[in-house]
């Protein structure tokens, strides 16, 4: 307790940073000096602390509190009988704290610990630990990656990938662009659910084709094409891949009820696997189609890495992983069209995402709609919580690594409206529309598999919106999510892939996960597809 009998910690909250500055130093002072006010100093130390009752009892401007801070810490000084090289010196830095206030203060009555959020320091380009660097199933099951505010890769080295990313980039170039090298095509189908299920369910096909070496050509996506004349499915919303009329075409192989009683005993043959996923969908339990489940388990268990290890793996990958190649993957499956592209630029200019890139972003996605409804298939035991639950896991990221714009994607305006509980940071966000209302209300009671199979939302829309989303949280130096969900997922595998390192992030509800089709997630309500 100070002489006025209140605690030490009331007075300097209401005082601020420059008081607090003074009194640590102060306190170091008299330590170094190895002497303590005696008794006969109080009288000359109380009368000046006393004047914080003038403080307290009043809200001063900024200029009055610098005052009357700098005049009672000359007083305690004094009273130390410091000498007046130490005096100078603590009165310099008691300046200088404030002359470099350029802070933009968002509400009157900031805390010291909302300023000191705000003038934590943050480098330019953020933090990414090199993949090279960690152990190759680094990701498998992680819920967290939080290294050390320090930066490991400079802004160029940011701005490419490693060799092996580079080399994994020609090698998908060569098997699904029209600058293909590549022999016995074939065209995969999506099995479309939601958007981010219907892109996952393309990766199986595409590990196997950059393992051997096959064409894919551009793949069917047909719920997601929408009403518009200019739209041609997968085309909509990204690049084409190899075109089937230069390439040699898989041959088609027949699958017998012989080959359902091997698979059935574990023999997995992932030659039947092009023709497969040439018309794949998703098997009823019990299953309709003995044979043709059977079809479907042998080519999803022959790229699942829980089962076959580094085996799925391309052999030049192996030593990096399944992250890496599943994030190389999803890069090229997701390289936007002319017009998503369009739309991804005009949305950072809507919401005035900053120009400057020493302006770090931290990505943040908090899922409603459909996702959140107990009768939807997409529902899997998920638990959808407003933007409160994932304030902590912000506020850590921002005590870390000094982030102060946060880009949310949401479902919801009522998690958009919340957002001004948080007024210490900046939000960026796709604002409400009125198609984006009409949305908001059809997902609390459909799923979007049925909303877009009766025409009650439109295609085109839902899947650009999507994308947007995915791609502007991508461009985040961090992300704050649940990987229970396939557009987080998504997210930090393209994070991952633009320089072959772990941005910082934090999964409320699983670790990281990839094998489509299987039950192999690992979350807080359960396993789930991933």
């Amino acid at each position: 307790e100070n002489a006025t009998g209140k605690p030490m910690t009331t007075m300097t909250s209401q005082w601020g940073p420059p008081l607090l500055l003074c009194l640590v130093t102060t306190s170091f002072a008299l330590t170094n000096l190895a002497r303590l006010p005696v008794e006969k100093d109080l009288p000359e130390i109380k009368p000046e602390l006393m004047k914080t009752k003038n403080l307290q009892s009043t809200r001063p401007n900024k200029t009055m509190v610098q005052e009357q801070a700098i005049k009672l810490v000359d007083g305690l000084l004094s009273a130390a009988k410091l000498d007046n090289k130490t005096i100078k010196m603590v009165n310099s830095l008691l300046n200088s704290s404030y002359s470099n206030d350029t802070m933009t203060i968002v509400r009157k009555n900031i805390t010291t610990k909302e300023k000191n959020l705000m003038n934590k320091k943050s480098y330019k380009c953020g933090v990414c630990t090199p993949m090279k660097k960690v152990n190759p199933d680094y990701m498998i099951d992680l819920r967290m990656h939080l290294p050390p505010n320090r930066p490991e890769l400079t802004c160029e080295q940011l701005a490419k990938n490693s060799d092996d990313g580079k080399e994994m980039r020609q090698i998908l170039s060569q098997i699904a662009s029209s600058k293909h090298d590549c022999v016995k095509g074939y065209r995969p189908k999506a099995v479309e659910n939601g958007l981010g299920a219907s892109l996952a369910s393309l990766i199986k096909p595409m590990m196997h084709a950059v393992k051997y070496q096959q064409c894919v050509y551009t793949p069917k996506l047909k719920m997601w094409a929408g009403k518009q004349d200019h739209c041609k499915g997968y085309e909509c919303y990204f690049q084409a891949m190899a075109p089937e009329k230069t390439t040699t075409k898989s041959a088609h192989v027949s699958f017998s009820k012989k080959w359902a009683s091997l698979v059935e005993d574990g023999e997995r043959n992932a030659s039947f696997c092009p023709t497969w996923w040439g018309f794949q969908r998703e098997q009823e339990d019990p299953p309709e189609n003995r044979t043709e489940a059977s079809l479907s388990d042998n080519c999803l268990y022959s790229y699942s890495f829980t089962e076959q290890g580094e085996a799925v793996l391309p052999q030049e990958f192996s030593h990096r992983g399944l992250f890496f190649t599943v994030s190389h993957i999803v890069n090229h499956l997701t390289r936007p069209s002319k017009k998503l592209q369009a739309m991804i630029e005009k949305a950072k200019w809507q919401m005035k995402w900053p120009n400057d890139t020493s302006e770090l972003m931290l990505s943040v996605h908090v899922r409603q709609g459909d996702a959140c409804i107990k009768s939807s298939s997409n529902f899997q035991g998920r638990k959808c919580d407003g933007l409160a639950h994932y304030i902590p896991s912000i506020q850590l990221m921002a005590d870390t690594y000094g982030f102060k714009h946060v880009f949310l994607a949401t479902d919801t305006q009522e998690v958009r409206d919340a957002t001004e509980d948080y007024p210490q940071f900046i939000w960026h966000f796709q604002k409400e529309n009125l198609y984006s209302q009409k949305r908001s209300h059809v997902l609390k009671y459909l799923p979007i598999e049925k909303a877009l199979k009766y025409g009650v939302l439109d295609a085109f829309e839902e899947g650009a919106s999507y994308l947007v989303d995915l791609h502007l949280m991508a461009q985040g130096h961090g992300f704050v999510g649940k990987f229970t969900s396939n557009l987080d997922r998504l997210v930090y595998n393209l994070m991952g892939s633009k320089a072959d390192c772990y941005r910082p992030y934090i999964s409320l509800d699983s670790g990281w996960c990839f094998d489509y089709g299987l039950s192999n997630g690992d979350g807080d309500t359960g396993d789930f597809q991933c």
